[in-house]
């Protein structure tokens, strides 16, 4: 469960990154 909170926040990361950029 853990581990899928943390790719879950990985994920989010990555996707307001890009968001950011673009």
């Amino acid at each position: 469960m853990a581990e899928f909170i943390q790719k879950h926040k990985l994920f989010s990361f990555y996707s307001t990154l890009m968001i950011v950029v673009i």
